[in-house]
């Protein structure tokens, strides 16, 4: 026989004799063991002998190696993972549900990827969870990946993960498991390489190469679910140039590049907190589905059948409990102070559970005084706040300014007082620009509220105030045992470092940072008028009480001696207003702008002394006064009074007639000091 191509394609054979093959070279194109029936032996004799092997593909199992196993939704990782408690969120999920199923959704498109939002601890996570269930229930769970703060941090196993995922689907496995292994055999160095090229490789080409096979026009809408994506960054010391927020970024480009594909089936949803840069690229790319967990999906009575549900349990357990324990306004006050968190209401269960006290112990606790009970109800709750805060560029500036923002809000404004819009916060707080976003970019915690403001302002000022998600925030920022594992600074740093921003704001004559050159000059001076007129009245209640509260102050017509109460200390001192324009402030007209005049003589004055000339600062300011009108001045018997100040023979306090914004009698105080 010249050569053995008769033996080429054999795979079984039968000889009931002695085979034997005599050639100069026999080659043998894979490992197949030629199987048959025969009664003696077959022999090969030849000079060259060839094994032409094909290896089997390991392409799947190095993929496998390459996943993030504990980021599936069902891993034995998340085997405790919070889910939605029967009969709770339904509406919200319905919503979810029907985008889903909706074959209107045109695929191919933006419509493909809804986007799951809402503040820090509103569920959202368990709304996934719960979700994910439902959709593998019915078959239409493609994939899914977990993202955690704690232990799946990476970016570099996401396509993979979902890669391995699709392949096992019931409807793909078949048709794109063996085209994602020979991928992996062609380039082991895929997982390797860019989000972008991994998905081109082991999803897209794949699928490309199967569209037909399968028909991904008429599958029904298979889901692809991405929870935390906020999480997600600091994935390995060699990212060290790459900030968690580029991480993200990559991976909605990565996604989004994914469904402008024809051969891409799958409907995306991604759960995260509304982060800055995740709303801008997500607002950037077009018609996005988003929903976001708001009052809208009425949070408050699925938190109150989640705690009444829970508190049976608790009942069945612990038998002395009577029925009606815990009342209808215990329950009441855990939904108001929950604010629609349901971490806040799972962290009460736990503690409730926490052993030795009774439950009935651990609620007293709870609903009792804040620091009572020796016992911190809120550890997982603080854990949350904790890490939130340290995401921010500088945790230490922005707990600064949200305790400053709270010692206005809270106890230098009058709860009737002005609404200040966050406008002014920013103005106020800021010494570079740009920096209130920076340090105010905390969106999962503190929002914009729109308000509508009855006073005048310009065009140009949003109608926007900030406020807060969650009281729970509050009371935690208020707590320095709570918040010191982000910061040791509290309200009377936070009081000290707005004295200094008035400071600032006397010298610069407005804003520290100064508004767009490039604004006209009429909207400039407008702008400056506005934040002057609320600088003017904050200065009013701030001097009302230089230690920035007004919860010490005396009650209506109070007279007091000098020796029963502090004697005030200036809120800006003669050398601050030593490096200020006079004339600006003196002549500044609105309201309340005689009392800032007022006290600031009596502050440049209150270090001169009798017998003694006044110093430089002081005159410089007395001249400055000499030149306004009359009626800017000689007002309320002020004229003599300041004869007797300007020769120290009455040196009234620095605020000798309290009166705040006149919209309350309740803050109209006199108050007489002598010294």
């Amino acid at each position: 026989m010249p050569n053995s191509t008769m033996f080429a394609n054999a795979s079984a054979f039968h000889t009931d004799q002695v085979a034997q093959i005599n050639t100069g070279r026999f080659d043998q194109r894979d490992k197949r063991i030629y199987q048959g029936n025969y009664s003696s032996n077959v022999q090969i004799n030849t000079r060259e002998y060839h094994v032409h092997a094909t290896r089997p593909s390991t392409g799947l199992k190095e993929l496998h190696r390459n996943i993030a196993v504990e980021a599936l939704h069902n891993s034995a990782q998340r085997c405790d993972a919070p889910k939605c408690h029967e009969e709770t969120r339904k509406a919200v999920q319905a919503d979810i549900f029907s985008w889903v199923t909706d074959e209107k959704v045109e695929d191919g498109g933006p419509m493909q990827v809804l986007w799951l939002s809402g503040p820090a601890g509103s569920g959202k996570t368990a709304i996934m969870g719960t979700m994910c269930d439902r959709f593998k229930g019915i078959g239409r769970l493609a994939a899914t990946f977990f993202f955690s703060s704690s232990e799946r941090q990476s970016k570099h196993r996401l396509v993979t993960t979902l890669a391995y995922q699709l392949q096992q689907h019931p409807s793909m496995e078949s048709h794109i498991s063996s085209k994602i292994a020979t991928a992996i055999d062609k380039d082991p160095a895929i997982f390797n390489k860019n989000l972008k090229e991994q998905m081109e490789v082991l999803i897209l080409e794949p699928l490309r190469q199967s569209q037909y096979s399968f028909g991904v026009a008429s599958i029904q809408p298979l889901v692809i679910a991405i929870d935390g994506l906020d999480e997600c960054g600091g994935s390995k010391p060699d990212d060290s140039y790459r900030s968690k927020e580029d991480d993200q970024v990559e991976i909605l480009s990565t996604l989004l590049h994914a469904t402008n594909d024809p051969a891409f089936p799958f409907r995306i949803i991604i759960a995260s907190r509304p982060e800055h840069h995740i709303r801008s690229y997500l607002d950037a790319a077009g018609d996005i589905i988003e929903i976001f967990l708001d009052n809208k999906y009425n949070p408050d009575a699925d938190i109150a059948l989640f705690l009444k549900s829970r508190f049976a349990e608790i009942r069945r357990r612990y038998t002395h409990l009577p029925a009606t324990w815990p009342t209808e306004s215990d329950i009441a006050a855990l939904v108001d102070n929950a604010s629609g968190q349901f971490i806040y209401a799972a962290t009460i269960i736990r503690f409730l559970h926490t052993p030795p006290k009774l439950p009935q112990d651990q609620l007293n606790i709870i609903l009792g005084p804040k620091g009572v009970g020796g016992s911190n109800p809120f550890t997982t709750l603080d854990a949350l706040y904790t890490s939130v805060l340290l995401s921010s560029p500088d945790p230490d500036v922005t707990v600064l300014w949200l305790q400053a923002h709270q010692v206005i809000q809270r106890e230098v404004l009058p709860p009737t007082s002005v609404i200040v819009p966050a406008w002014f916060f920013d103005r106020f707080f800021e010494s570079t620009a740009g920096q209130a976003q920076m340090l105010f970019g905390i969106p999962s915690l503190i929002h914009l509220a729109e308000r509508k403001f009855t006073n005048p302002k310009p065009p140009s000022v949003s109608d926007a105030i900030y406020a807060f998600y969650h009281k729970s925030f509050l009371d935690f920022l208020e707590d320095p045992s709570r918040c010191k594992a982000v910061s040791n600074i509290g309200r009377a740093e936070a009081r000290e470092w707005l004295r200094d921003r008035i400071g600032n704001v006397l010298k610069a004559g407005g804003p520290e940072v100064p508004f767009s050159p490039s604004l006209p000059e009429s909207d400039r001076e407008a702008l400056m008028s506005y934040f002057n007129t609320l600088f003017v009245h904050l200065w009013d209640m701030f001097a009302c009480h230089p230690s920035g509260s007004r919860t010490n102050l005396p009650s209506l017509g109070t007279t007091l001696p000098i020796k029963q109460l502090r004697k005030p200390q200036p809120l800006v001192s003669p050398k601050t207003l030593s490096k200020c324009d006079p004339a600006l402030w003196l002549g500044f007209r609105g309201l309340m702008s005689d009392h800032l005049r007022r006290d600031l003589f009596f502050m440049v004055h209150n270090d001169c002394r009798m017998y003694r000339p006044c110093t430089s600062t002081c005159k410089r300011w007395r001249k400055a006064m000499s030149r306004l009108p009359n009626e800017l001045w000689n007002t309320d018997g002020y004229s003599f009074t300041l004869v007797l100040e300007r020769f120290c023979i009455v040196r009234p306090p620095l605020r000798t007639y309290y009166s705040a914004f006149p919209m309350t009698n309740e803050w109209i105080l006199d108050v007489e000091y002598w010294s």
